[in-house]
């Protein structure tokens, strides 16, 4: 059903706007219609999408970036709009990204793929994007963004890439800010045990699945499975990473508050970890870090 004119308006504000109406334009609006395509954020090459996706239509690489800023939005303490300003650890080919079109505040990406991050320098002027190393630090000050947001990313992450990009993510947040990280918790291994689609994406055996499981039942809820075919570059091993809610609150909680745990916030699949940086760090005589607000 077409957008009207009233909504035509409201959406090109894009993220400055009212949310639904942006939402509708970039998974209803024709794309075929000059007028639409004006207001849209472009859309990567084939090959891109499916790369940090396996997608490879615009409306689904669109729609899923719209799911993910409603669940976002729905996450957050406050409108995403209201952000002054937002890391994005994992913008890939901008699927999250694109999405943040007419965003008022800063908007700053990271990422591995150095083809990835050339095509958003090039396409999503917005968006301040920069290449990064494996376990290299982020070229940003500490405290630069209120909020950080990485999806599909710690869910690929061995423990101790979690252990260095945590502390990353803690040192570029300031006091107060928020950092949203998606995991694949229960609802992820739920699905997997009982939809054979959802296991061949995983690309895990039921011998796999169900070592998952134990983690979560006998073990520290964390499990990180290896594959070798994706995105593997030196020094970084590619995986599928479940991790149930004992386990983040335990292990996240070292480096921030966990405000909420959000089950299944991303199609019924990933969760959405919302974590708040404490006010203060002071350091005990040990090293050991200790909050007070």
């Amino acid at each position: 059903m077409p957008l009207t004119d009233d909504e035509m308006a409201a959406a090109a504000l894009g993220l400055s706007g009212p949310l639904e109406p942006w939402l509708a334009l970039n998974t209803e609006g024709d794309y075929d219609d000059p007028a639409v395509a004006a207001l849209l954020a472009p859309f990567p090459p084939t090959a891109f999408m499916q790369r940090t996706s396996s997608l490879t239509e615009r409306r689904d690489f669109a729609s899923h970036g719209a799911v993910m800023v409603r669940a976002l939005a729905e996450a957050l303490p406050k409108p995403l709009n209201a952000l002054e300003s937002i890391l994005d650890f994992g913008v890939g080919a901008g699927r999250l990204a694109r999405m943040f079109r007419g965003y008022p505040g800063r908007y700053a990406g990271v990422d591995i793929d150095a083809e990835l991050v050339a095509w958003v320098a090039d396409h999503l002027k917005f968006v301040d994007v920069h290449h990064i190393g494996v376990r290299e630090k982020f070229p940003f000050e500490a405290g630069s963004f209120e909020a950080a947001i990485s999806i599909s990313v710690f869910t690929h992450m061995e423990r101790r890439d979690h252990v260095f990009y945590l502390r990353e993510l803690q040192r570029v947040i300031r006091p107060g800010g928020y950092a949203l990280l998606t995991v694949h918790g229960e609802s992820a291994l739920a699905l997997a045990e009982g939809n054979p689609e959802v296991r061949d994406m995983l690309a895990m055996t039921d011998a796999e699945l169900a070592e998952v499981r134990a983690a979560f039942t006998t073990g520290d809820g964390f499990r990180f499975v290896p594959q070798g075919a994706h995105l593997v570059q030196r020094g970084y091993r590619y995986g599928q990473t479940f991790a149930n809610e004992a386990f983040v609150r335990r292990f996240y909680g070292r480096y921030f508050d966990v405000v909420r745990i959000v089950p299944g916030a991303i199609h019924g699949f990933q969760d959405i970890v919302v974590l708040q940086r404490p006010a203060v760090v002071k350091r005990s005589l040990a090293g050991r870090l200790f909050w007070w607000r």
